[in-house]
C-alpha cells in the first residue's frame, strides 16, 4: 500500500509541476530608437569602439511587463545611420554587440563589407542570439566595433535603431 501512495504522490507532484510551469507567453516588439553611439577622436585606422547605454523600459512592450516576465528575447533588425559627410564610406565593416551589468556580451549583428555610398545600413542579425539575460537588467550598453579605413581626428557618431522580439510570460 505504501508503494501505491508513493507513486500517487509522485504523479500528483509531477502534474502540479507541469501545470505551474505552463503560462501564456506572448511575443511583443521592443524598439530602441535613435541611440547615438560615439567613439571620441582622434581615431586610428583599424578597429574602433563606439558605445552608448540605454535604459530598458519593458513597459514600452507591455504596460505590465517587468524583468521577471521575460521568457526570451531575440534581435530582429538593426539599422545604423550617420550624418557624416562621408557616410559609411570610412568603414570596411561593423559588428554590434550588447552587454549589461549582470549579463555577458552578446554579438547581435554584423555587416561585412559595407557598400560604398551608404548613409544608412541594415546589419545581418544573429537570429540565434539569446538576449533574455540582457533584458532582465535595468539598462544595456550597445557596443559597435567599426573597422575604420583611415585615421580621423573627429568623433565618429552613428545612430542605432534596434528591434527586438521580446517573449513575455504572464
Amino acid at each position: 500500500m505504501k508503494k501505491s501512495n508513493l507513486y500517487s504522490m509522485l504523479a500528483l507532484s509531477a502534474a502540479i509541476l507541469v501545470l505551474s510551469s505552463c503560462g501564456s507567453k506572448i511575443s511583443k516588439p521592443y524598439e530602441v530608437n535613435d541611440v547615438t553611439l560615439i567613439a571620441e577622436g582622434p581615431l586610428f585606422e583599424g578597429s574602433n569602439t563606439l558605445q552608448a547605454t540605454t535604459e530598458l523600459d519593458l513597459s514600452k512592450a507591455a504596460d505590465w511587463a517587468k524583468a521577471d516576465n521575460v521568457h526570451g528575447c531575440k534581435i530582429s533588425k538593426i539599422v545604423l545611420s550617420t550624418e557624416d559627410s562621408l557616410g559609411f564610406d570610412m568603414l570596411n565593416n561593423i559588428i554590434v554587440q550588447v552587454v549589461s551589468e549582470k549579463a555577458g556580451m552578446v554579438q547581435i549583428g554584423v555587416l561585412n563589407p559595407i557598400e560604398k555610398g551608404q548613409k544608412q545600413i541594415t546589419l545581418n542579425v544573429a537570429k540565434d542570439a539569446d538576449l533574455k539575460h540582457i533584458f532582465e537588467q535595468k539598462d544595456m550598453t550597445i557596443v559597435a566595433d567599426a573597422d575604420l579605413i583611415g585615421d580621423r581626428d573627429a568623433n565618429l557618431e552613428i545612430k542605432a535603431q534596434l528591434l527586438f522580439d521580446l517573449e513575455l510570460k504572464d
